[in-house]
C-alpha cells in the first residue's frame, strides 16, 4: 500500500513540475500545496492519502485539459499566421518575379528614343518693349507698321498684344502643344486664311461669346502668316513661328476703343447719355486719382467730353465736397450737380480735392 502511494506520489511530483510554468498560476499553487501536504503526512495512519491522492490527481487531469484547449487555440492562431505570411510572401514573390520579366523584356526590346533634341532658335529682338512685356504702338495708328514680338512673354503664361490695324504679331508655338489666340469679348471671326495649311493645324471655336484660334505646327523650325478678320472691321496680320518655346495664350488690348466702351458700359446708364448728349469720341478718360483706396468717396471713374466733367462714385450716403485749383493753385468751390451718383462739373479743370471730414481725394488731368 505503501509503495503505491509513493509510486502516485512520484508521478504528482513529475506532473506538478511539468505545469509548473502553466498559465494558471493559482491552480498549479494548490497542486503544489496538496503535495506537500502529502509528503507531510503520508506516514499517519489517520490520513487517507488515497483519498487525497485522488482528489490531487483530479485536479491535475482538470489542469491538463484546459491547457490542452488552450495549447490547440493557441497552435490554430500560430497556423492561421504562418498561412497568412505564408500568402503575402507568394504574393511578393510573384510580385518580384513579374518585374524580373519585365526588365528582362525591357533588355530584349528596348523602347525607341522619340525625344529629338531641338535646336535652339535666335530671334531678333523687338523694336520696342515695355516692363509690362507688351509692345505698345505709337499714338498714330499709320505709324503702327512694326511688328510686335511675342518673345517679350518668356517666362509668363499670356502674350497681350496692343491692337493696331497695321501691326504684324509674332507668336511663337511648338510641336505637341496649342497656342489659344483669344479675340475682343463678343467679336466674331469672318475669315481665318494661312499661307502654309499643310504644315499647321488651325481652328477656331466660341467661347462665351468670345472667339478663340487654335494653331498647332506639325513640323519644327517652320514659319507661316495668318490673316483673320473679324465682324467688328478689326484685322489681324500673324506671323507663326515653330521652336522649342511657345505662347500658351495670346489676347489684344484695344487702347481707347475698349476704355470708352467699357467705361460707359460700366458707369453710365443708356438715359444719362442721351440726357447730356454725351459722344463717346469725344470721352477723354486721362485723368490721376490720387487717395486712400479705402476711402469711401474714391471715384470710381473720371473723364470728359471736352465740355464738362463727370465724376462718378459708387452708391453713398453721404458725397463729398468738390474744390477745383484756378490759375492761382487757389481752392475754390467747384459750380456742379449732382445726378445718379455723379458730379458733372460745369468746366474742364487740370486739378481738383474731393474733401469730406479729414480725408481727401486728388483728381488730376494728365493731358
Amino acid at each position: 500500500m505503501n509503495r503505491k502511494i509513493a509510486a502516485i506520489l512520484a508521478v504528482l511530483m513529475i506532473n506538478s513540475y511539468q505545469i509548473a510554468n502553466a498559465n494558471e498560476n493559482t491552480t498549479v499553487n494548490e497542486i503544489k500545496q496538496d503535495i506537500t501536504k502529502l509528503n507531510e503526512h503520508k506516514d499517519n495512519k489517520n490520513y487517507d492519502v488515497e483519498q487525497a491522492v485522488a482528489k490531487l490527481y483530479e485536479k491535475i487531469s482538470d489542469l491538463e485539459a484546459k491547457l490542452e484547449v488552450e495549447v490547440d487555440l493557441a497552435t490554430k492562431d500560430k497556423d492561421a499566421k504562418i498561412t497568412d505570411l505564408q500568402t503575402k510572401l507568394d504574393n511578393i514573390t510573384k510580385e518580384k518575379q513579374s518585374v524580373k520579366e519585365y526588365l528582362n523584356d525591357l533588355k530584349q526590346n528596348p523602347p525607341e528614343n522619340k525625344v529629338n533634341e531641338l535646336p535652339k532658335l535666335t530671334y531678333d529682338a523687338p523694336k520696342q518693349t515695355t516692363k509690362d512685356y507688351v509692345i505698345l504702338p505709337p499714338n498714330s495708328s499709320r505709324a503702327n507698321n512694326y511688328i510686335q514680338d511675342g518673345k517679350n512673354a518668356q517666362g509668363y503664361a499670356r502674350m497681350v498684344f496692343s491692337y493696331g490695324p497695321e501691326q504684324v504679331y509674332k507668336i511663337y508655338c511648338k510641336i505637341g502643344y496649342l497656342t489659344d489666340i483669344k479675340f475682343k469679348d463678343n467679336e466674331k471671326i469672318t475669315y481665318v486664311g494661312g499661307g502654309d495649311t499643310a504644315q499647321w493645324l488651325i481652328d477656331h471655336a466660341t467661347v462665351e461669346n468670345t472667339s478663340h484660334l487654335y494653331v498647332k505646327p506639325i513640323a519644327n523650325n517652320i514659319s507661316t502668316n495668318v490673316i483673320v478678320n473679324t465682324d467688328t472691321g478689326h484685322i489681324y496680320q500673324i506671323l507663326l513661328n515653330s521652336g522649342d518655346w511657345f505662347n500658351p495664350m495670346v489676347s489684344w488690348s484695344y487702347g481707347n476703343e475698349d476704355d470708352i466702351q467699357k467705361q460707359i458700359k460700366q458707369s453710365m446708364d443708356n438715359a444719362y447719355i442721351e440726357k447730356d448728349n454725351i459722344k463717346p469720341e469725344n470721352i477723354s478718360f486721362n485723368y490721376k486719382i490720387k487717395g486712400n483706396k479705402n476711402i469711401d468717396f474714391m471715384p470710381t471713374v473720371v473723364f470728359n467730353d471736352k465740355r464738362k466733367t463727370y465724376i462718378k462714385f459708387k452708391e453713398l450716403d453721404t458725397l463729398p465736397v468738390l474744390f477745383i485749383k484756378d490759375k492761382d493753385k487757389k481752392l475754390i468751390l467747384a459750380n456742379y450737380k449732382t445726378s445718379n451718383n455723379t458730379f458733372i462739373v460745369e468746366t474742364i479743370f487740370d486739378e481738383a480735392i474731393l474733401k469730406s471730414a479729414d480725408e481727401e481725394v486728388t483728381i488730376t488731368r494728365k493731358d
